[in-house]
């Protein structure tokens, strides 16, 4: 489930929950408001949120479904609060939740494949050239900017960072335990205005009554245990195995057990090299040794032939796991590379076609040409005889 919180907040030095109304702007998806205070005292963060002023400032109504009124309220509650200093734009949010758990650790992993808290910043309230931040119960972070919004096909900048950013978590329970009840866990972030306003090009404080425009989201998946482990029923990613350096296969999660292709009994602590071709042994090889040296997160295509008529294609996403294992998530692409395929056939169809109509024009181009010649030809003739007639006639008036 994702839930959200979207809305404008409004900066201000005052004490007393005044709401400026005339600094509001009006839109008619009726965004909700929120007072952003300014703190006078240091703020530590460390996810417990004891400062006076966190104490003071007041919580968001409590998230809801992405989807508003067409779906019901959120399962777990959500909510956040926000704080303002002359060096960072404070967030605290405080997530609900009897299972706490988190699998990725390293940054500028695609940390909504875990349940994640997300903050979404436009100051100027145009939808384009926004922030996007996310992170998980492990801290891990991922943050990036956005040209445009999703859905319009934007130019993701994935390797933007908040240089000096401030982020920690607390956890009510324990972290992938499914043997106990947690309550909560609570996420602290300080953004640098220095950071905002290298991405913004504007002035780097906000002055009391500025107005931005702020998204946060919570993505809530659907867990469920299984022989003493959280399995996520409705995850992204097709399919998720853990590997060993050495390539061996540790464990697996998938919602449906059919992206399987044989059962977990014949892979699990076997390695890569005894499943697939060489090839593709090739670049899971490739691929662990790069993410453990870089730290980075690696992605590569490959595709099994299953008989001869049956090509499945694959896209692999690998990160850093625990005890230098390697995360690799599993998406199949073959109804994607069978439209990029049609998408191709289409594109040089047109390109034979326009090559046709080329042709076609050109030679009808110089079948005009040539007319145009004969008919300028036979205008020069008639002139050059009205000419000689005019010239005949006055010999004739003379004699």
């Amino acid at each position: 489930m994702l839930s959200i919180w979207a809305g404008t907040f409004s900066c201000t030095k005052n004490t007393e929950p005044v709401l400026p109304k005339d600094k509001v702007v009006e839109y008619t998806f009726n965004p909700e408001t929120y007072l952003c205070y300014k703190s006078s005292v240091p703020i530590q963060v460390d996810g417990h949120l004891n400062e006076e002023a966190w104490q003071k400032a007041p919580w968001t109504n409590l998230f809801v479904d992405i989807e508003g009124d067409k779906k019901p309220l959120p399962t777990h509650p959500t909510r956040a609060k926000m704080l303002w200093d002359n060096e960072y734009f404070y967030v605290a949010a405080e997530i609900e939740e009897p299972h706490v758990w988190a699998t990725l650790k390293q940054r500028d992993t695609v940390i909504f494949y875990d349940d994640d808290f997300e903050i979404f910043i436009d100051p100027d309230w145009d939808t384009h050239h926004y922030l996007e931040y996310e992170m998980n119960a492990y801290g891990t972070e991922w943050d990036l900017l956005l040209e445009k919004p999703y859905r319009d096909h934007t130019l993701v900048f994935d390797h933007f960072n908040f240089n000096g950013i401030k982020s920690a978590v607390f956890v009510d329970g324990t972290i992938n335990n499914p043997n106990d009840v947690d309550k909560k866990w609570v996420v602290e972030i300080a953004l640098p205005f220095d950071a905002l306003a290298e991405a913004f090009h504007g002035d780097r404080l906000p002055v009391s009554g500025t107005q931005w425009r702020v998204n946060f989201s919570r993505v809530d998946w659907h867990m469920e245990i299984q022989d003493g482990r959280y399995v996520n029923m409705e995850a992204m990613p097709d399919l998720m195995f853990i590997l060993s350096q050495e390539g061996t296969h540790v464990d697996y999660f998938t919602s449906d057990l059919t992206h399987l292709y044989i059962k977990p009994s014949d892979f699990i602590g076997r390695k890569v090299d005894d499943m697939y071709p060489p090839e593709v042994v090739k670049k899971y090889h490739d691929g662990i040794n790069k993410v453990i040296k870089d730290k980075e997160v690696l992605k590569f295509e490959y595709f099994l032939d299953f008989d001869k008529d049956t090509r499945n294609f694959y896209e692999a996403r690998m990160v850093l796991a625990e005890k230098k294992n390697v995360l690799v998530i599993i998406r199949d692409i073959t109804l994607r590379k069978r439209a990029e395929d049609e998408l191709k056939k289409y594109r040089e169809h047109l390109k034979e076609l326009v090559k046709e109509r080329t042709k076609e024009l050109e030679e009808k181009n110089v079948e005009l040409e040539h007319f145009n010649s004969l008919f300028v030809g036979r205008e020069f003739r008639i002139k050059e005889l009205k000419e000689k007639v005019k010239e005949l006639e006055s010999h004739l008036k003379r004699g």
